[in-house]
């Protein structure tokens, strides 16, 4: 169908990766042309977009903290010509601590796995607090577990496995994600079978 026929509006997607000196779209051009809504994944993706255009609107769908990355002025109303949809929210900590001790309810300390370099929502401090807020309620402790490159990730798996009763969770960090995705929940003999989310 011609696009003069369409009865909604021209969606085009225009991915550039994460190095913004590389792109080269010419997004006001586009908008006077025919572009009436741009969609990106990333924030670096949503902030070259922002740099380059101040016409199209732009909907993110997978950033992970719009705030903290500063893709929209505030929550409740972005501001701006951006806006959209974030992967998670820091309350979704209590509902994991309440997911794991429903798999698990004999799990004793639960350790909150994350590297503060990378992990979104101040470093991860807003999951944390939210888990250290949930743990009484649902008699469980919380305890941090920082690492900062993949050789200090195993250790933490066994320590946690050790405890016999200990669950881990892993933040949604990218660093810790990416590390554990060629690896088994297990550290050497010890496994923490389903006492592990993340």
């Amino acid at each position: 169908m011609p696009a003069a026929q369409r009865p909604w509006p021209v969606v085009r997607e225009y991915s550039r990766g994460h190095n913004r000196a590389a792109a080269i779209v010419d997004y006001d051009r586009l908008a006077q042309a025919f572009m009436q809504l741009l969609t990106e994944y990333t924030a670096d993706d949503v902030g070259a977009a922002m740099d380059e255009t101040r016409i199209v609107p732009i909907v993110f769908v997978r950033v992970a903290d719009p705030l903290g990355d500063g893709v929209v002025d505030s929550m409740a109303t972005p501001g701006g010509k951006v806006t959209g949809f974030s992967v998670l929210e820091p309350s979704i900590a209590g509902k994991w601590l309440q997911l794991l001790r429903e798999i698990a309810p004999g799990v004793a300390p639960v350790t909150v796995m994350f590297n503060p370099a990378t992990a979104p929502y101040r470093a991860g401090s807003d999951f944390l607090r939210v888990a250290e807020t949930a743990a009484p309620l649902l008699g469980m402790e919380v305890k941090a577990a920082h690492v900062h490159d993949v050789a200090e990730i195993e250790p933490v798996i066994a320590a946690v496995a050790r405890e016999g009763n200990g669950g881990l969770i892993s933040l949604p960090d990218i660093f810790v994600s990416t590390a554990l995705q060629p690896r088994a929940v297990c550290a050497g003999d010890d496994c923490l079978g389903d006492n592990c989310l993340g």
